[in-house]
């Protein structure tokens, strides 16, 4: 849930700080997909007691989301990488969006 009251924050300042002027249209339709199937995946933590093709039904999830999840935070650090900082925004914000992927990374 932390993810997702922070990604419009995180969006933001990342366009901002890489000089985009907008979003692309294939990644943000691929980062919808992927809440999607966190959303599946966290659902699956609510069971305790689950049968064995439940868990199967589940597992597939949880492994497309790893490797999507590694995609997008390589994404994200060749975005910053290869950027160009503006001077007119705060090393904070800046700050605070390296810290939610590397939070986003270790699971925080």
């Amino acid at each position: 849930m932390q993810y997702l009251v922070n990604w419009p924050i995180y969006i933001t300042l990342k366009n901002d700080n890489a000089a985009k002027r907008r979003n692309q249209g294939i990644a943000r339709g691929l980062y919808n997909i992927l809440i999607l199937l966190l959303f599946l995946v966290w659902t699956s933590y609510l069971n305790i007691n689950i049968e064995i093709d439940t868990l199967v039904y589940y597992t597939s999830p949880s492994d497309v989301c790893t490797v999507l999840q590694s995609i997008k935070i390589t994404s994200e650090i060749l975005t910053f990488h290869s950027s160009e900082t503006r001077p007119v925004r705060p090393a904070a914000a800046l700050d605070w969006v390296i810290g939610f992927v590397f939070l986003f990374t270790i699971g925080g």
